[in-house]
C-alpha cells in the first residue's frame, strides 16, 4: 500500500483490579441495575491514520461503530531519524494517539515500516528494511517503543508486506525472518504479554504461500504469535479463484482455508489476523479494478465477509481489520482513495452501518468478548430467517387431475464455504422446474434453476453467501402446480433445519 496508508494482535490483556475495586464495581452494578448495552464487533478492527487530529476523530468514529480494535501505522524513520535519537515531536504524537485510543477503551495494533537511511543504507525510498548489520538496531528501537508505550499497545506488527518490493527490496523471506526474530525477542523482553504478529504478508501478490513456506523454513516458528495477512478479494467475498500456481488465491477468503492447511504443516494451531481487507468504491476503478464495488456492494460484501469468517474460518482467521476508516483521497476512480468506511469529508458510507450491524450487544464496561461469541451478521433483517419469508412459500405438495409434485424434507450441510443441498422430488404430469433460492438481507435471491424430468433425489452444491435460509420452489409449467420447501440456516452456519 502507499506511504500515506502506512501511517496508519490476541485479546486485550486483562487488568487485575484489587479486591476493594472489585467490590466497588459489584456494589455499583447492584445499585444501578442492568448496565446499558453497547454494540461491539469483537472479531473486527479498523485501520485509522492521518494527522493527529484526524486519528482522534477516526478513533471516535471507529469506537461508535462498534470497533474495539484499531490499527495504527508509524515508521521507524519518523521516530529515530538519527541513531539513538529517541525523542521529539513524533514520539509525543504517537503517545498522544495511543493514550487517546486507550481513553476510548480501544485495543491497539501498532505497525512499523521504513528504516531510516542510516539503517537501510539507501536513500530516496519510503519503505526500505534495515540491512543485516542494523537488524539489532531495529530491535533496540522496538524495545524502546515497548518500554515507553507497552501499557498502551496490545499488538505489534514489525513490518508490512515484505513479500513485495515496495516494502522489502530485494524480496527475501530469509532476510525478513532474521529481522522478525530480532524484533520478536526485543519486544517480548520489554512487553512479554503483548501479541507480536509476523509481518503482514500480502496475499494479493504472486506466491504469497511460497513466501510463508520459506519464512518458516528460515525459522519463523516461535517468533510470531499470530500470522499477519493482507487480503483484497476480487469480486464477491465468497468467490474462489486460483493464483498462478493453481492454488486458492491468497487474496480471497477461500484462500484462508488453504492457508489454515499450510500453517498447520509448520505451526499447528497458529491463528491469522487479516490486517487489511476492503473493497474500494472507485467504480470504475484504475490501479486495481478487480476490487472495485459500489457503495451498496461494499456494505453487502463487508457483512458477508464477517459471516464467512464466523461460519468457516473460526479455527484460523481470528480477526479482520477493515482498511481503512476514511477514504485516502477524492480522485473519483483512484482505487487507493476510496477504501474507507467514511468518505474524505468523514460522512459515513453504507459500509459503516454494515460494520455496526456485524456487532453484538455487550454491557457497557464489560470485557471484550472472545471472537467465538458472535452471531453471523446479515445486515438488515436480523440474524434469523424471518417468519414472513417462510410464509411466502407454498406447501410441500401440490396435486390436480393433471399431475402431482411433492418435495421431500431437504437436508443442508456447509463445509469450507459451500452448501450442499439434498432433496427428493416426486413429479408426474410433466417435467418440474426447480428454483433454488437463498435469503439474505430482506429478500429471496435466485441461486440456480434446473429442470427435473422425473422423480428422484437431487444433490446440489453452491457457495454460501451468508444466506439465512435456502428455499426450493417447484412448478410444473402448463398445469399451474407449485410446491416449496425451506431450510433455515442456523446462526453460525451448518447444520441446518427444515422450516415447519
Amino acid at each position: 500500500m502507499s506511504e500515506a496508508q502506512n501511517r496508519d494482535t490476541a485479546e486485550r490483556r486483562p487488568t487485575r483490579p484489587g479486591l476493594l475495586a472489585a467490590l466497588c464495581i459489584a456494589a455499583l452494578a447492584l445499585c444501578s441495575g442492568p448496565a446499558a448495552a453497547v454494540v461491539v464487533v469483537p472479531d473486527g478492527g479498523i485501520t485509522v491514520h492521518g494527522s493527529p487530529a484526524d486519528v482522534r476523530r477516526g478513533i471516535d468514529i471507529a469506537h461508535d461503530a462498534g470497533a474495539r480494535w484499531i490499527s495504527l501505522g508509524w515508521t521507524w524513520e519518523q521516530l529515530e531519524p538519527a541513531p539513538g535519537n529517541l525523542d521529539g515531536p513524533a514520539w509525543d504524537d504517537l503517545g498522544g494517539e495511543l493514550a487517546y485510543a486507550k481513553s476510548r477503551g480501544m485495543n491497539v495494533e501498532l505497525r512499523f515500516t521504513n528504516a531510516p537511511p542510516w539503517a537501510s543504507g539507501k536513500n530516496g525510498r519510503d519503505d526500505d528494511p534495515p540491512t543485516p548489520e542494523h537488524a539489532q538496531d531495529y530491535g533496540d528501537f522496538l524495545a524502546a517503543v515497548a518500554t515507553r508505550f507497552g501499557d498502551m499497545i496490545d499488538a505489534y506488527s514489525p513490518w508490512n508486506e515484505p513479500n513485495i518490493s515496495n516494502f522489502w527490496n530485494p524480496v527475501s523471506p530469509e532476510a525478513y525472518t532474521a529481522v522478525q526474530k530480532v524484533a520478536y525477542a526485543s519486544i517480548k523482553a520489554k512487553d512479554p504479554t503483548a501479541t507480536v504478529l509476523s509481518a503482514t504478508i500480502v496475499g494479493t501478490y504472486p506466491n504469497a504461500y511460497g513466501y510463508l513456506r520459506r519464512a518458516y523454513a528460515a525459522g519463523l516458528k516461535g517468533s510470531a504469535d499470530v500470522i499477519g495477512w493482507n487480503s483484497y478479494p476480487h469480486g464477491e467475498p465468497e468467490s474462489s479463484y486460483s493464483d498462478e500456481n493453481g492454488l486458492p488465491s491468497g487474496s480471497s477468503l477461500p484462500g484462508q482455508l488453504y492457508l489454515r492447511d499450510l500453517i498447520n504443516q509448520y505451526d499447528p494451531g497458529r491463528k491469522v489476523w487479516i490486517m487489511e481487507l476492503s473493497w474500494s468504491t472507485c467504480v470504475p476503478c484504475i490501479g486495481f479494478p478487480a476490487n472495485g464495488a459500489t457503495e451498496a456492494q461494499q456494505a453487502d460484501y463487508l457483512s458477508r465477509t464477517f459471516a464467512y469468517r464466523r461460519r468457516y474460518l473460526t479455527d484460523i482467521t481470528e480477526r479482520i481489520f477493515w482498511f481503512e476508516l476514511r477514504d485516502g483521497g477524492t480522485e473519483p476512480h483512484n482505487w487507493e482513495h476510496h477504501q474507507g468506511l467514511v468518505r474524505r469529508d468523514f460522512s459515513g458510507k453504507p459500509a459503516l452501518a454494515a460494520f455496526t450491524a456485524a456487532g453484538i450487544d455487550v454491557p457497557e464496561g464489560a470485557p471484550l468478548p472472545g471472537t467465538s461469541a458472535v452471531d453471523t451478521p446479515v445486515g438488515v433483517g436480523g440474524t434469523a430467517l424471518p417468519p414472513a419469508a417462510v410464509r411466502q412459500t407454498p406447501p410441500a405438495t401440490a396435486a390436480s387431475k393433471k399431475g402431482r409434485i411433492a418435495l421431500g424434507k431437504p437436508t443442508l450441510t456447509g463445509r469450507r464455504g459451500r452448501f450442499t443441498l439434498s432433496i427428493s422430488v416426486a413429479v408426474s404430469g410433466g417435467a418440474a422446474r426447480l428454483r433454488i433460492q437463498g435469503y439474505r438481507g430482506t429478500r429471496w435471491r435466485d441461486i440456480r434453476t434446473l429442470s427435473v424430468p422425473r422423480s428422484g433425489r437431487l444433490t446440489i452444491g453452491f457457495p454460501d453467501k451468508a444466506y439465512l435460509g435456502i428455499r426450493v420452489l417447484a412448478t410444473i409449467p402448463g398445469i399451474g402446480l407449485r410446491a416449496g420447501r425451506v431450510v433455515r440456516v442456523k446462526v453460525g452456519g451448518s447444520p441446518a433445519r427444515t422450516a415447519p
